[in-house]
Parts: C-alpha cells; sequence; structure tokens
C-alpha cells in the first residue's frame, strides 16, 4: 500500500480509504465494535479500541472539532490549517519552465542516486524487507533524508502499509494517533471525539493491527523525520512501545541530524535479534555529482528546459554549498532569478557568486595559476634556505664532525688490512 506523507490530522478527510490491505486483512473477519456514542467505521477502517480501555467515567467530547483559535485538548488531534501556496518564481516564463526545478521539496521525483544517497536507499530497502526492526538515517541538515526516506515508500510493494511522520509530534501519544489514522486503523473524527485515550490502548490498538498482518503476509513501516528533534523522553516511550510489540512485522524508520546517534543509544533501543538495528549516514554531493544533479532537477520539471549551467557554475556550486542540496539548491534558484534578469540562457560562475553573495553564503577563494607559481616559488625558496642552514651547521661542527667520521671509519680500516701484516701472537 502507498503511504501517506503525514499532514496533522485534522487535515486528513474522514472518508480517504485505506486501500486493498486492510480490506483483505478483515474481509471475513469479525471486528471489535466501536465504543457507544461512536459511528462504526466504513468497511474499510478497523475499530480496535476494546470498549474497557477507551470508555472511562468522562463523558465522550463534542463531534465538533475545538475551534482553531482555542487550545487542543489533551490527546485530541490537532486541527490543521490550510497552507498556502507559494508564488511562482519570475524565472519560470522566461525560461519555459512548469514549475520551479530547486524548490526546497522531498518529492521522490527529485532524487538523485549520487553514490551515498543510492547505498542509504538501497540498505533501506533491504533492512525493511530483511525485518531489521529499527533504521537510524543520519545526516547533517539539508542533505536530502527526507527524499530518501520518501523514495523508499514510493518503492516499497502495496504490502507494506506506512506512516511518514514529516514533522516531530508533540507527544509520543499524538505520534501513535497519528500512525494509526496513516495504518486506517482509527479515523480522525474518532480520534477528535475523544479528549483523552490512554497510551496502553493505542499501544494495544497497534499491536492488534500489526499482529492482524500476517494473514497477508504484510508489512508496517514507521518513518519519523527530524526525530533529533523529539524529546529525549519521548524517544524512550517509543522504545518501549516498540519493545512492547516485539513484533517482525513492525519496522521503524528514525531520521535527524547526527545528534540523533547518542539519541538513540541512550534510549536503550533493542531491536528482536538482540542488536540496535542498523545505521545509515547520507554524505554530501562529490564535486562531480553537481552538475548530474542540477541536470536531474531540471529535467524531472521539463526535458525541455531553456537553461543550462555551465562546468565552472556547478564546480563554483560545490564549492560554496560543500555539496549539501539544500544549499545547491538555494544557490541554483537565486541564480535562476538573476540570470532571466539578464537574459542569460547559461548559468556561469559569475551569476553563481552574486547569488552567493545574496544569499549570505561565504564565497571560498579561488586559486589561481599564480597563485599556484607562487606556492611553488615559497617551496623552493624554504628548501634552499634548508639546505643552506645544514651546510652552515656542518662548517660550524666541521671539527666535531671529523673526529666522529674518523672514529666511525676506523674499525673498517683496521679490518680492512691485509692478513700478512697483522703481527703474530707470542709463543709461550
Amino acid at each position: 500500500m502507498r503511504g501517506r506523507a503525514h499532514h496533522p490530522a485534522g487535515d486528513l478527510p474522514d472518508d480517504d480509504p485505506v486501500g486493498f490491505l486492510t480490506e483483505a486483512i478483515f474481509e471475513g473477519h469479525e471486528t471489535v465494535a466501536p465504543p457507544a456514542g461512536l459511528p462504526r467505521a466504513r468497511s474499510t477502517r478497523l475499530d480496535l479500541f476494546p470498549p474497557s480501555a477507551v470508555d472511562g467515567p468522562r463523558a465522550p467530547a463534542s463531534i465538533q472539532p475545538p475551534s482553531p483559535s482555542a487550545p487542543a485538548a489533551a490527546g485530541a488531534a490537532p486541527i490543521a490549517r490550510v497552507p498556502v501556496a507559494p508564488a511562482a518564481p519570475p524565472y519560470q516564463p522566461f525560461y519555459g519552465l512548469d514549475e520551479a526545478p530547486f524548490a526546497l521539496s522531498s518529492d521522490p521525483r527529485f532524487f538523485y542516486p549520487s553514490a551515498s544517497a543510492d547505498h542509504v536507499l538501497n540498505a533501506l530497502l533491504e533492512a525493511v524487507h530483511a525485518a531489521e526492526g529499527l533504521i537510524v538515517v543520519t545526516g547533517e541538515s539539508g542533505i536530502g533524508k527526507t527524499t530518501v526516506c520518501r523514495t523508499a515508500a514510493r518503492d516499497l510493494d502495496r504490502r507494506t502499509v506506512q506512516s511518514l511522520v514529516v514533522e516531530p509530534p508533540q507527544s509520543i501519544d499524538e505520534l501513535l494517533q497519528i500512525v494509526l489514522v496513516d495504518f486506517g486503523v482509527v479515523s480522525r473524527r474518532d480520534l477528535v471525539r475523544r479528549t483523552r485515550i490512554e497510551r496502553s490502548a493505542l499501544t494495544a490498538t497497534l499491536g492488534s493491527f500489526v499482529n492482524t498482518l500476517a494473514a497477508v503476509q504484510a508489512n508496517a513501516l514507521i518513518v519519523v523525520d527530524e526525530a533529533h528533534r523529539l524529546p529525549q523522553d519521548d524517544l524512550r516511550a517509543l522504545a518501549d512501545v516498540a519493545a512492547a510489540l516485539d513484533s517482525p512485522r513492525l519496522q521503524v524508520v528514525l531520521a535527524g541530524e547526527p545528534a540523533l546517534l547518542a539519541m538513540v543509544n541512550a534510549a536503550g533501543w533493542r531491536t528482536r535479534r538482540g542488536g540496535a538495528g542498523l545505521r545509515l549516514e547520507l554524505h554530501p554531493l562529490a564535486a562531480d555529482e553537481v552538475a548530474g544533479y542540477v541536470n536531474h532537477r531540471l529535467h524531472a520539471v521539463d526535458r525541455a528546459a531553456r537553461v543550462e549551467f555551465s562546468p565552472a557554475a556547478c564546480a563554483r556550486l560545490h564549492q560554496v554549498s560543500r555539496g549539501v542540496p539544500r544549499e545547491i539548491n538555494r544557490l541554483c534558484d537565486r541564480a535562476l532569478v538573476l540570470g532571466a534578469a539578464l537574459s542569460a540562457s547559461t548559468i556561469d560562475r559569475a551569476l553563481v557568486d552574486r547569488a552567493a553573495g545574496e544569499l549570505n553564503l561565504a564565497i571560498p577563494p579561488e586559486a589561481s595559476p599564480r597563485t599556484f607559481e607562487r606556492r611553488a616559488v615559497t617551496a623552493l625558496v624554504l628548501i634552499a634556505l634548508m639546505f643552506a642552514g645544514a651546510a652552515a651547521a656542518a662548517w660550524v661542527f666541521r671539527d666535531a664532525a671529523t673526529r666522529a667520521l674518523s672514529r666511525w671509519l676506523r674499525p673498517a680500516a683496521i679490518s680492512a688490512l691485509p692478513a700478512d701484516n697483522v703481527p703474530a701472537p707470542p709463543v709461550v
């Protein structure tokens, strides 16, 4: 089943179907009746909340969601605000582009198989299929972790139900609710109607769903992006939930900055295999990969784009960005704005430098041929001074050096004498 990138639960439609997998799991099976006062979910959803676990002395909350201006009740799903689409950059008409090729998007279309990204993607897919349990993907900010995770979600088969949580939730309970909605276990309306659901009920419900996946040889995948922003207590609680479920059908991917590794170790996360799971690190683009990356982004939106980046511009992009894709995207987007203003069909190094200046990015000094000449002359002068110093030292200490040399050569001279010149031993 294709996973959905997480939006806050309030942004999910109530009638969003789960797909063939949930239907196949529960075809011919009896589902648990929903708690009193809540409508039964459609056939494509599951109602696994036990009445004893959910029902309590507190009366159900109103079916109407809370006002956006009012604080959300504890345990209630947040209400999303409608995002405003950004305006199209001014260079699109000039270069004949239908969309911005260097927008800060994690769309799998923009995945570029650099040596590092391709390795991480393949290892991630293999680990999910091998039921590794926990996979940790780390890399510096803007390196492309979200794009790799989305690409992996796209490439998985339909027997893997997925929940991709892009923004860290406010609590582990909210994370579990997001996962249950994404898996199609409960609807958003069910969660909004309840002011509070105990974590034990959420965990038990998730465990019941995961256990049913064995009937159709399916798996569940939870991807938490920006996981380094989770509080340490929430990360430890998530580890406890995974340990409580203890199912080979559940895989967890945590993606974040390098500090995440220490956080996972501190949380004491252990997989069913007894280890700490798989660790993958995403590295920046190499210098010879930048041109391919830029062309890939351009062709992803329009194969007939009327613009190109010169080799010198791509070399400069790598110098300024250090190979970080997000910085390359920012530079390229700004350089296209400047290029369109000048009616330039080729983005050269000068435009990249101007873009870096407007973005307040440090421009490294460029080594010119004269710089290399100066460095070579400096090296020759140092070598000459070294030999001159050695000669001066030999002159100052010439007497001591002569005596040392004589003592060193004397045994060799004695051993080289003819045998008949050696005096015979005295006769006793």
